[in-house]
């Protein structure tokens, strides 16, 4: 079981001006995300992994922590935009069955929470 992750990283919060990329203990919320999804790879959990994005900014910095980088279109990039219908868009060129996003905006969600998700899922999938 092949699994694709995705961190959707919009740019053009209203509420908090580039909040995916506020610092944490020295770290952008992008760039935690990003080392945990290049462990979850390491650990051979998940396949392969983007940074979803609308911002050259955004981009920049994701590849400069070692990311693919996918840019997405304007209609995608909206304040009401689901993840479902990114996800979507993702699958037509990255062919997966089974994806997993990380939010920038939780820095808090563990290593061990998401294997343990991951390891869940692969039990009940059988």
């Amino acid at each position: 079981m092949d699994i694709f992750g995705v961190i959707p990283a919009r740019s053009g919060s209203k509420g908090v001006k580039d909040k995916n990329i506020q610092k944490i203990s020295g770290q952008t919320l992008l760039e935690i995300s990003i080392k945990k999804f290049k462990l979850l790879q390491k650990k051979k959990l998940i396949k392969d992994f983007i940074v979803s994005t609308d911002s050259k900014l955004y981009s920049d910095l994701a590849k400069n922590f070692g990311s693919k980088v996918q840019i997405r279109p304007k209609y995608l990039s909206k304040d009401r935009t689901r993840i479902v219908e990114l996800l979507n868009f993702i699958k037509k060129e990255h062919k997966y069955d089974y994806f997993l996003t990380l939010v920038p905006t939780a820095p808090l969600i563990t290593f061990g929470s998401i294997k343990k998700l991951i390891n869940s899922f692969k039990k009940k999938k059988n």
